[in-house]
């Protein structure tokens, strides 16, 4: 087994962004146990949970969490067979309540290191987290989980309407000017704001913004799949740390 590693439960939403989530930020310790592939993940206990968004910075992945309680330290744990398939491989977030019986909704961070779930370098290689509370995948492909995130003003994006989309603005998106290597558009769906960030809705237009991302956010329980159209291209939920009109 490797080994049990302890951690403070990092606060991302808490002075930051404006959450508009009906849950309480805890500061706790909590522990994180890696196990390896030849450990029976069933064994253990798999609670239910939520995950609101990863944050993946190299290899170092903060993912921000929901659940019931309040009145016990919640356990996290992850698993993967460590199989590449297509370049891609997976890897699953087991939640372990420890008995708690309180019902406040709780929102944690878990900062998980790459190194210490897989057994090799996964840098170069398209990932997928799943929550094992529900099998819902979240995919982290490399070519956008590699993109930058910032508190300073990087992108250059035009501010415009989709046709089917939530958010902060509502349907109103930012669409980079510069598209991924495989010629696939990439929009930023607003889903937070900073501190620094007006949350009125900006004019359309182009603009220069920085960004954190949260992929895997949902804005319903069944996300903005329930579109019958949304714009072509890759989607990324993120905070907008820096925004700037450009004349």
């Amino acid at each position: 087994m490797k080994n049990l590693i302890y951690l403070t439960i990092a606060l991302i939403f808490s002075s930051c962004y404006d959450s508009a989530l009906d849950a309480t930020d805890k500061n706790s310790d909590a522990s994180l146990n890696y196990l390896d592939d030849s450990q029976d993940p069933g064994i253990y206990a798999n609670d239910e949970y939520k995950i609101i968004g990863i944050i993946p910075v190299e290899d170092i992945w903060k993912v921000v969490v929901q659940y019931a309680g309040g009145c016990e330290d919640h356990d996290f744990l992850t698993w993967s067979d460590n199989s590449i398939y297509n370049n891609a491989i997976q890897f699953y977030l087991f939640h372990n309540s420890n008995g708690d019986m309180c019902e406040a909704l709780i929102r944690d961070t878990v900062e998980l290191e790459m190194t210490g779930i897989f057994d090799f370098d996964v840098s170069n290689l398209d990932i997928t987290m799943i929550n094992a509370s529900n099998n819902r995948p979240i995919d982290l492909p490399l070519e956008l989980r590699s993109m930058t995130q910032s508190d300073d003003c990087f992108y250059n994006a035009s501010f415009v309407g989709t046709a089917c989309g939530q958010g902060i603005w509502s349907n109103q998106w930012f669409s980079l000017e510069d598209s991924l290597s495989t010629g696939e558009n990439v929009w930023f769906q607003p889903i937070r704001n900073s501190t620094e960030v007006d949350l009125e809705k900006p004019d359309p237009g182009k603009y220069t913004i920085g960004v954190t991302f949260l992929f895997g956010y949902q804005y319903a329980e069944d996300g903005i799949g329930t579109c019958q159209s949304i714009p072509s291209g890759a989607i990324i939920p993120v905070a907008i740390n820096c925004l700037e009109e450009k004349k």
